[in-house]
């Protein structure tokens, strides 16, 4: 039962992750615009176990490779990288508050900055790295924002679905009484 348990969650990471795909291709993008497959990415970290979330974020790597110009594999290797290097530093018992907007700042941030690199090796032309470091801060603060959000919207909807404590005293058997006597 234990597989069922794995691969409905595995089957949800992966349509979660769809869904953001679909989102940032469909999304028009801006300065404020956060990375949607970043945040899918973050969730599958921050929710699974270390094999499972280093493979999501592997995944979510492809998706960019396969969606943007360039060669597929570099975008795999960085995501897959920086989760498995969060994942390594910080065990599932030990992840905070602070986990899943460091995870999401770090995996939106490297987007541009990857993606100049790339075109300087491609040899497109020069690269302003003042314009890339801005675009890769801002970028990774909307990100890190809306994973903050989130973070905090799913502790408050835990925190109200959960059941309440009883403030009525219990009530009392006769079975004490049988006892003592």
């Amino acid at each position: 039962m234990e597989w069922l348990r794995f691969g409905t969650r595995t089957a949800g990471l992966f349509a979660v992750l769809y869904a953001a795909t679909v989102m940032e291709l469909s999304w028009p993008l801006g300065d404020f615009t956060p990375s949607w497959i970043a945040l899918a990415v973050t969730l599958a970290v921050s929710v699974s176990g270390s094999s499972t979330g280093v493979f999501c974020a592997a995944a979510g790597g492809f998706v960019i490779d396969a969606t943007s110009r360039g060669p597929i594999g570099p975008f795999l290797m960085v995501y897959g990288l920086l989760a498995s290097g969060f994942v390594a530093l910080v065990p599932m018992e030990r992840r905070t508050w602070w986990f899943a907007p460091a995870v999401a700042f770090a995996l939106a941030a490297i987007h541009p900055v990857a993606q100049s690199l790339l075109l300087q090796f491609d040899g497109a032309g020069a690269v302003d790295f003042n314009s890339i470091l801005r675009t890769a801060f801002v970028r990774g603060c909307t990100t890190a924002l809306a994973a903050t959000v989130c973070a905090m919207l799913s502790a408050i909807t835990q925190r109200l679905l959960a059941p309440a404590l009883s403030r009525e005293p219990m009530p009392l058997s006769n079975r004490w009484k049988m006892l003592s006597e």
